[in-house]
């Protein structure tokens, strides 16, 4: 005798991927971050030695970051999704 299962999906989940363009990179003053498939979050940045350097909250869309303040140097971001709590995380240079 033969056995058959219902039927079974097959072939990859399509979904649109969540994208966060970080843009200049390198920059001097302001870092420009397009956000989607995020309601609410936050992005953290730290420094080269993983100390924490800024905080603020972000939404879906353009989120303009002022780090004038920084030293020239690498820094990492990291955005968090606050319902979610998806992270997302890259680098930037700061001139």
């Amino acid at each position: 005798d033969v056995e058959y299962m219902g039927m079974m999906p097959v072939g990859v989940k399509d979904y649109k991927e969540d994208k966060i363009l970080a843009y200049p990179n390198p920059t001097k003053d302001i870092i420009n971050f397009n956000v989607n498939n995020l309601d609410e979050g936050d992005i953290s940045i730290y420094n080269i030695n993983g100390q924490l350097m800024m905080r603020e909250n972000i939404s879906q869309g353009s989120n303009s970051v002022i780090v004038s303040t920084l030293s020239k140097g690498i820094y990492f971001y990291i955005i968090r999704d606050k319902y979610s709590n998806k992270i997302t995380s890259d680098k930037f240079i700061k001139h």
